[in-house]
C-alpha cells in the first residue's frame, strides 16, 4: 500500500524514546530554582499525559491563571529546551 502525506506525526514519548529524566531533571531545575518540592522519576510518570502545562499545573498544585504558573512554566521550557536528550 502506498501512502500520500503531505505531513506526518509522531507521537515519540513513550514509544520511540522516553522522556521521563529530561521531564524529571527540567522539573527539578524549576523546583530547584524556587525551593519546591522534588520529584523522581516514578512520580513524574505518574503526571505526564496532559502535556507540559498540565504537568505544571498538577507537580505544584497551582492554577494556569496564577502569575506564578508562567514563571514556573517558562523556567521549566527553558531548561528542558537546553537539555533535553533528543
Amino acid at each position: 500500500m502506498k501512502i500520500k502525506a503531505d505531513l506526518l506525526i509522531f507521537d515519540l514519548d513513550g514509544t520511540l524514546m522516553n522522556s521521563i529524566p529530561d521531564l524529571t531533571a527540567a522539573l527539578n531545575f524549576t523546583s530547584k530554582t524556587f525551593k519546591l518540592r522534588m520529584f523522581d522519576e516514578e512520580q513524574v510518570k505518574k503526571l505526564v499525559g496532559g502535556g507540559i502545562r498540565k504537568l505544571i499545573v498538577d507537580a505544584y498544585g497551582i492554577e494556569r491563571e496564577l502569575k506564578e504558573f508562567k514563571t514556573y512554566y517558562d523556567c521549566f521550557m527553558d531548561f528542558y529546551s537546553k537539555n533535553h536528550s533528543f
